[in-house]
């Protein structure tokens, strides 16, 4: 059996158990390990402070391809109470950013880009182009469903 562990960022600390430290088993033949690639998924969950809305429902599913990239899967609904007011998907690559030993998830690119801190295991939190925490980083805080 071969262990693969790694380090993410997501999605949660962006990626939690899986994401931000997770491990995956495979068992493979001598020659299969040559080229094997072992991908690990964790799914993160949670509603944050909306401007136009009451809140934004985040889903964000973290797929690693190794311990600094991989690809995501992310719904953003616009709520207000339990109504959809709009919602939007997008799927790419994330990278995984180290700074001052704390691990960090860029999902996206460009200016649309989204930034989350992974929290221990369990966790992301949005945070600013910066990697700078909110004010409130509770109110910004995916759990990890997955």
């Amino acid at each position: 059996m071969k262990k693969t562990y790694f380090i993410l960022a997501a999605a949660s600390a962006m990626v939690a158990a899986s994401a931000c430290s997770g491990k995956a088993d495979k068992a493979t033949t001598p020659a299969e390990e040559a080229t094997a690639k072992v991908e690990t998924t964790a799914e993160y969950a949670g509603t944050v402070p909306g401007a136009d809305v009451e809140g934004i429902r985040y889903t964000v599913k973290l797929t690693a391809v190794n311990d600094s990239t991989g690809t995501y899967d992310m719904t953003q609904d616009y709520v207000n109470g339990t109504e959809t007011v709009q919602s939007f998907d997008s799927k790419g690559d994330y990278v995984v950013i180290t700074k001052d030993g704390a691990k960090y998830v860029k999902i996206g690119e460009g200016a649309g880009a989204t930034y989350f801190r992974c929290d221990a295991d369990t966790a992301l939190t949005m945070v600013n182009v910066d990697l700078e925490l909110p004010i409130r980083p509770a109110d910004y805080t995916l759990t990890r469903t997955k």
